[in-house]
């Protein structure tokens, strides 16, 4: 059995050009309203454009998916290079472990609470001294108490995260 295929030649309409390509006639029609096909042509140009039309979108899939490939690729590249400059980077001792650095400071940090809890008695005497009135103490604690509490709730942003 012989397959008969239809004149080229021929005027196209979408009945016609929907059974050649073996889709629905409403998706040439929605084709047809988009102005893919020139009006009073053969079904020959018609099958023609809609491959071009076809071609167009699949190479502008494709288009699609390397710009997105590229930007993975770039991403992927900078954090492998951003690996590689901090393990350099620690092997050379210029990095510390924050844990480390928590440690180190601790002492110092606690050092600085004690020295500034002092003051405030000494504060609180040399005031009394140059004005001859008496200043509680206790007040200048409490303010100094307050600012380091206030320090005490200070979280440092993640330097972690870019």
């Amino acid at each position: 059995m012989q397959t008969q295929w239809p004149d080229l030649h021929k005027p196209a309409t979408q009945a016609n050009l929907a059974k050649l390509l073996g889709l629905a006639r409403s998706t040439i029609h929605g084709y047809h309203e988009a102005g893919v096909f020139t009006e009073g042509e053969s079904l020959g140009v018609w099958l023609r454009e809609y491959c071009n039309k076809q071609r167009l979108e699949a190479a502008g899939r494709a288009n699609e998916d390397d710009d997105e490939m590229r930007v993975v690729t770039i991403a992927e590249k900078r954090a492998k290079t951003r690996n590689l400059e901090l393990d350099a980077a620690q092997k050379e001792g210029k990095l510390v472990d924050k844990d480390d650095v928590h440690t180190m400071m601790q002492p110092a940090f606690l050092h600085l609470k004690t020295t500034l809890m002092a003051a405030g008695g000494r504060i609180a005497s040399a005031i009394t001294a140059q004005t001859g009135q008496p200043v509680d103490k206790r007040l200048i604690e409490a303010e100094i108490r307050t600012a380091l509490s206030e320090l005490s709730e200070y979280e440092p942003p993640d330097i972690t995260e870019e």
